[in-house]
């Protein structure tokens, strides 16, 4: 239609869309040669774009039609790596929470989705060039930081997790010491309300012991760490 191809747009996608694929293959376990095929698939698709903005007439036409099909291609087999991915009796379990994998496959489904619609309606019904350049570069910023930021998220909620995870044997550790010599709790002022409970709690409770030396009131009070208490309570800024 007379306006500018930036080919360029086009190299960074196919550096950038099967680098993402690549990466959610990870995120879903998915099988190597799955993985493969999509991000080939898109390889496709990227290249019948391109070569559909060159073409002039009808072949440009049917070149991009060509281009839709690998884009529902590559759509319709990554759902279903995240749908394998998410399934309760997947083995083994991915490294991301099923709610994770679920945000990642809708971010992905709904941002690239854009791009075909916006690029059909600029050539076939008379969408500004330049408000499709623009809805382009918001939704090409939107698509890849959207995935970043489910990523960091992620990333963050595993790091507490482990650090939830080893608090909790140092401290059933350090209580198991504790009770073996007898030793008394002190220096308790400052401390977390909930953790102090807990180390009470824990304190007077069962470590094997057999059932006639251990009060009534100790197996009352007796009970384990609970990591969400925990990771909502100031664990993290004690100075141990």
């Amino acid at each position: 239609n007379g306006n500018p191809i930036w080919l360029m747009r086009y190299a960074e996608w196919l550096i950038t869309c099967p680098t993402l694929l690549y990466w959610c293959g990870l995120a879903t376990r998915g099988e190597r040669g799955a993985v493969a095929d999509i991000a080939t698939g898109d390889a496709m698709l990227l290249a019948g774009g391109a070569l559909s903005s060159i073409l002039p007439g009808w072949p440009s036409y049917f070149v991009f039609m060509g281009s839709c099909a690998a884009f529902v291609y590559v759509m319709t087999h990554m759902w279903g790596l995240f749908s394998k991915a998410m399934h309760p009796d997947f083995t083994p379990a991915p490294p991301l929470p099923r709610t994770a994998l679920n945000l990642m496959r809708w971010e992905i489904v709904i941002s690239w989705t854009c791009f075909p619609l916006i690029e059909y309606g600029r050539r076939y019904f008379g969408l500004d060039y330049q408000t499709g350049e623009a809805l382009n570069s918001i939704i090409d910023y939107a698509a890849k930081v959207g995935l970043a930021m489910i990523m960091v998220n992620c990333n963050l909620e595993q790091i507490n997790s482990i650090k939830v995870e080893q608090m909790q044997n140092a401290m059933s550790g350090m209580v198991k010491v504790m009770r073996k010599t007898n030793a008394r709790i002190t220096e308790l002022d400052g401390m977390d309300d909930d953790v102090k409970g807990w180390l009470l709690n824990e304190y007077a409770g069962d470590d094997g012991e057999e059932d006639s030396k251990l009060s009534k009131r100790s197996k009352r009070n007796q009970k384990s760490i609970n990591p969400d208490e925990i990771s909502t309570s100031a664990l993290f800024s004690w100075d141990f």
